[in-house]
């Protein structure tokens, strides 16, 4: 047998390039353990300073606890740590840092220096790495706190310094790593909150942070106030979990989920149960493949989660993952219930402030606009909604030929939808329109034959009337589906449908589903199905496409939908195709009805694929552009 087949014992120094290949990844990395260091012990400032995207240095100064001189060999030592006494311990962490791996890991790669001067000392100690070997602490004369000084990072390892990425790649990932770690400070329950913060790059300062800022405030110097002022409050505690912040208006979505960040007693991680939560709640208000910003903090014992599953701890294990995920998504929905119907557009400020600067009375939490009702989130299980509500209207569509011909699998989608007449006709409402006169004076034009601009007392109001329509009859199916009173059309021809096989054994399984909003469908064989009736809320649409619509929506994907995201499909899709469209010429009377249904929608500022249905340009805008103020 050959000796290098032998099993041997591998020497420290390769056991600690081994644990940072798992935990330093790029600078980035080595910046976070450094500052997570420094919160642990206690600090009030911290200094992050880096050159050339921290490849060359990384230096994190605070005025925290400080460390003793001769327990500094101790902080360059693997599995050494001030944090955890035993195992139970473990199940009881509350600090960022707990392994005793970073300091060791890092010295194993990287020139480093560690300087530090605990509060009651006079002097301190300084203690130095050179990749292989530590040396003996020397004296230190400096503030008491600590510096920590990283130079070229895997110098002594030409492989993975290889793979580093550009400068100004590792500088972007630096500042996300701040963001993180200085909004997770700016949550009230933490001590750490009046962190005073200083940030620089190549020798100049990019931003400094004073101690007490809030949360709010943070976001308006980090991501601009613009951004600061979309910010909506929420708060929700169910059995012990607590969970505050802020989410964005639906105004502030965004290309990719890079703008939600979530906190877990302090700690960022990211959770795809918490993601999904969080979009879920923003079902309605946003458009596909659009994602909302988020500032969330879960608060919780420490016995319910498990922050030791994840090499970089930003990844947890909840003990009840449920309840988690019914938490955020209930109060993301509450808060969103309570929004401003109306998008503003606001012209570009001619006099912007000046970069970075934050404005000398910056509001607090925000108030909720509008109203001072509280509105309960609507729930498919939820029972009846709020008796006093108006019945919702309805504007009379455009005649359609029904077909008689079999519609196809392939070929019916195409063609759903397609008008074929040309005039407004007079088909029976199946909700009876409001009685209310429209003598009052509306000054209301349609325009490109699509749009409503609406005169109020805030400004001009751009409606779309297609989105706005859809979204009233999205409700007016939610609601009459919780009264148990969707209304039928039985037709006087069922309609034969086939679908493939596949998806024929999933449409049967949801034929519930389907007739609690109107559709009564049979099966007849092993690919075609018998349409006996559709909500009257079609009108004269063609039964046969839309369904077919529905069916290759839902199961397009091959997946099984849950029931909720069935019947809100559905509802969308039906509402859809049954809303006035653009391009639909619309009588002063039609405007006024139309217009007056976005009092009567519970969520009547997006319709229900997240287009926005109107568009507020303030007075105050407008007379600013014309020089009136």
């Amino acid at each position: 047998m050959q000796a290098t087949s032998r099993i041997r014992q591998l020497p420290q120094n390769v056991v600690n390039q081994i644990a940072a290949g798992e935990i330093i990844e790029r600078t980035a990395s080595v910046v976070k353990e450094l500052v997570e260091n420094s919160i642990d012990a206690g600090a009030s400032r911290i200094e992050v300073e880096i050159q050339q995207g921290g490849q060359d240095l990384i230096r994190v100064t605070d005025n925290g606890h400080g460390i003793y001189p001769e327990d500094l060999p101790l902080a360059m030592a693997s599995h050494a740590t001030s944090k955890l006494h035993s195992a139970e311990d473990l199940a009881l962490v509350d600090t960022l840092g707990f392994r005793g791996e970073a300091l060791a890991s890092i010295g194993s790669v990287a020139k480093v220096v560690i300087q530090s001067c605990p509060h009651d000392l006079i002097q301190g100690g300084q203690i130095a790495s050179d990749g292989e070997r530590v040396s003996a602490p020397a004296p230190w004369n400096g503030s008491p706190g600590t510096r920590v000084e990283v130079r070229h990072l895997f110098f002594n390892s030409p492989v993975r310094r290889k793979f580093l990425k550009s400068p100004a790649a590792d500088t972007a990932q630096i500042s996300e790593i701040l963001y993180r770690l200085i909004l997770s400070r700016a949550h009230g329950t933490h001590a750490s909150s009046d962190l005073h913060w200083v940030y620089r790059n190549n020798e100049k300062v990019v931003f400094q942070i004073p101690g007490g800022t809030g949360l709010v405030e943070k976001a308006a110097l980090l991501f601009g106030k613009d951004f600061a002022d979309e910010l909506l409050p929420v708060e929700e505690t169910v059995s012990g979990y607590r969970l505050t912040g802020f989410i964005g208006s639906p105004n502030l979505d965004q290309g990719s989920s890079r703008s939600q960040y979530f906190f877990l007693n302090g700690r960022w991680f990211r959770d795809k149960s918490v993601a999904h939560a969080l979009q879920e709640g923003f079902k309605g208000h946003l458009m596909t493949g659009r994602f909302p910003v988020a500032f969330l903090f879960l608060d919780m014992a420490p016995e319910k989660v498990d922050v030791n599953v994840h090499p970089a701890k930003s990844e947890v294990r909840f003990r009840e993952a449920g309840m988690v995920h019914h938490l955020v998504h209930n109060a993301v929905k509450k808060s969103l219930a309570l929004l401003n119907p109306a998008s503003r557009y606001s012209f570009p400020d001619k006099s912007p402030p000046a970069e970075g600067q934050l404005p000398a009375s910056f509001p607090g939490p925000f108030s909720t606009p509008g109203t001072n009702q509280e509105r309960q989130p609507f729930s498919l299980q939820s029972g009846p909604g709020p008796q006093n509500e108006l019945p919702l209207p309805r504007l009379p569509f455009r005649q359609e030929s029904t077909s008689t011909a079999l519609p196809s699998w392939q070929s019916a989608i195409s063609n759903l939808g397609q008008s074929q007449g040309a005039e407004v006709g007079s088909a029976e409402s199946a909700i009876s329109p409001i009685q209310q006169s429209w003598d009052s004076p509306l000054k209301a034009i349609q325009f490109f034959d699509s749009y409503i601009l609406l005169e109020t007392a805030e400004g001009v109001l751009v409606i779309d009337q297609h989105a706005l329509h859809e979204r009233v009859l999205y409700e007016q199916l939610k609601s009459r589906l919780q009264e148990g009173k969707v209304q039928k059309q039985k037709l006087l021809i069922p309609e034969t449908i086939e679908l493939p096989a596949s998806v024929m054994s999933q449409v049967i399984e949801n034929l519930d589903s389907f007739a609690e909003l109107g559709f009564e469908i049979r099966g007849t064989g092993a690919k075609a199905l018998l349409l006996d009736g559709i909500p009257a809320i079609l009108g004269n649409k063609s039964p046969g496409d839309l369904f077919l619509a529905i069916v290759d929506h839902l199961y397009s994907k091959g997946a099984m939908p849950s029931r909720e995201t069935l019947l809100h499909q559905v509802m969308s899709l039906t509402a859809c195709h049954s809303a006035v469209r653009a391009g639909d010429k619309l009588t002063g009377t039609e405007m006024a009805m139309l217009a007056q249904m976005r009092h009567l929608s519970r969520s009547n500022y997006h319709c229900p694929h997240g287009r926005p249905t109107s568009l507020l340009i303030p007075k105050t805008d407008l007379e600013r552009q014309f020089g009136r103020t």
